[in-house]
């Protein structure tokens, strides 16, 4: 197998191994995840254009509190997106001239207000939707925008409040130009830094997004937290990945990729898939009964640590890496067992599985 080491130093991955597909649990998988599904948003958005429409970026959220479990909050917040969505005002100010919309959900966790579910829609419509926000639908009817519209939505299904009125006019809805939405997938799950899984933008990066400390964690943030020992951390990251089992990174509306020409690809198939990262360079290679005892010794997030830091000139990158395990040898193992092997001869591709 391949040692994948990025070329600034932040971090490493193993090429030639199983693969989970989890975008929402698994930092290595929603690297190679969200690398597809970024290059896929452009090539849509470039049809969606060329047919005449104009992406722009709906986002919707709701207010939240400390104490409220994320397995209660989300399905009532898609209860609220459904009602939203087939809503009169919705129907007439956005579906009428739309050629469809892709939504991706995401979530932050707060220590003042707990979980924050939020929704980013790339809608593609002909016109400008952003200056469609505040018209009324009935001229003399100041409850038909869309600002109202999303806010009995959220007081219908028990998330706001009249006396929240206010507040969700201004944070729970917003609309802004979609020309750049395709490439805010571009990091997700890969940018680090000192805080952990790091920064990234609006569309489909959410649970990568890097918060400020005080203020929204990311659910990778907590993942990285959770591995040097915090144990809060920990189950709310537990929380975040039961809560988002089974759900889609993107949500096309219906026939919008066949009228842009898509192929509709599962995630877990695009995990599976190791094309090239561009920002990473091959750092050596391991044998298989290397790597069993990197694994019987619990050390493989050791290793792609070193490789990440140490693994720098090409020259000696193959040798570093022999020294690094011939001295993980000394140590006595922690597991038992071996690797189990599975081989897919027709497509050339092999998963190696560990188990102790």
């Amino acid at each position: 197998m391949i040692v994948k080491r990025r070329t600034d130093g932040t971090g490493a991955r193993l090429a030639g191994v199983g693969t989970c597909g989890s975008v929402w649990s698994c930092p290595v998988c929603a690297a190679k995840i969200t690398e597809a599904r970024r290059a896929e948003l452009m090539e849509g958005m470039a049809c969606a254009q060329a047919l005449g429409y104009r992406p722009f970026l709906l986002t919707l959220t709701t207010p939240h509190q400390q104490g409220h479990a994320l397995v209660e909050l989300l399905p009532a917040f898609q209860k609220a997106l459904t009602t939203f969505k087939n809503s009169k005002t919705y129907q007439k100010l956005v579906k009428a001239d739309r050629l469809g919309s892709i939504r991706s959900l995401e979530v932050t966790w707060g220590e003042e207000n707990g979980w924050h579910p939020h929704t980013h829609d790339l809608v593609y419509v002909q016109g400008d939707l952003a200056g469609r926000v505040d018209i009324r639908v009935k001229p003399d009817d100041p409850e038909t925008t869309l600002r109202w519209a999303w806010f009995k939505a959220l007081r219908k299904h028990g998330l706001a409040t009249d006396s929240q009125r206010a507040d969700c006019f201004e944070h729970g809805l917003d609309v802004r130009d979609g020309t750049y939405a395709a490439e805010y997938v571009a990091k997700f799950g890969r940018e680090a830094t000192s805080e952990g899984w790091g920064l990234s933008r609006e569309l489909t990066k959410s649970h990568a997004k890097l918060g400020k400390r005080g203020m929204r964690y990311t659910p990778f943030q907590l993942l990285q937290w959770a591995r040097t020992g915090d144990r809060q951390a920990a189950a709310l990251f537990r929380e975040f990945s039961d809560a988002f089992v089974g759900k889609r990174m993107l949500s096309y509306s219906p026939k919008l990729k066949t009228a842009l020409a898509l192929a509709d690809v599962d995630d877990a198939v695009l995990a599976s898939m190791d094309s090239p990262m561009p920002d990473e360079e091959t750092a050596g290679t391991l044998t298989t009964d290397d790597f069993s005892e990197v694994v019987k010794r619990g050390a493989v997030g050791d290793l792609l640590d070193y490789a990440a830091a140490c693994l720098i000139d090409p020259a000696t990158a193959q040798q570093d890496l022999a020294d690094w395990i011939a001295w993980l040898k000394t140590s006595p193992p922690r597991y038992g067992g071996s690797l189990r092997q599975r081989r897919h001869f027709g497509g050339g591709l092999m998963d190696i599985h560990g188990h102790g």
